[in-house]
């Protein structure tokens, strides 16, 4: 029985996980895609990639997560993008163009 019990959590605990994990999927998503509109950029391929996954402590537990993304600001040349969520927050994107690294402020 309690062989049972404790599969049962684990199988909910990992459906729970990957709920999350699509959730901020999709809220990065949508922030990356406001940044590139916003900044003029045509984002490519209209996906993310989860690069980096740190777990913190801000006034409690907060999960920090890197992802990556292409764009292209001349419509010829892919660019490689970065973006830092800390919890729900944006706090930065970064492309790196033939010029150099582009900060933009996550302010969202």
């Amino acid at each position: 029985m309690a062989l049972q019990l404790s599969v049962l959590l684990l199988l909910a605990l990992g459906i729970h996980g990957f709920i999350a994990y699509r959730r901020d999927v999709e809220r990065a998503t949508t922030l990356i895609a406001s940044i590139c509109r916003r900044e003029g950029l045509q984002w490519l391929d209209q996906s993310v990639r989860l690069e980096r996954l740190r777990a913190g402590w801000r006034q409690g537990p907060l999960w920090t997560r890197d992802y990556g993304f292409d764009c292209s600001g001349d419509r010829a040349s892919r660019w490689h993008g970065s973006a830092r969520l800390e919890g729900n927050r944006l706090r930065w994107v970064v492309v790196e163009t033939p010029d150099g690294r582009v900060y933009l402020d996550g302010g969202l």
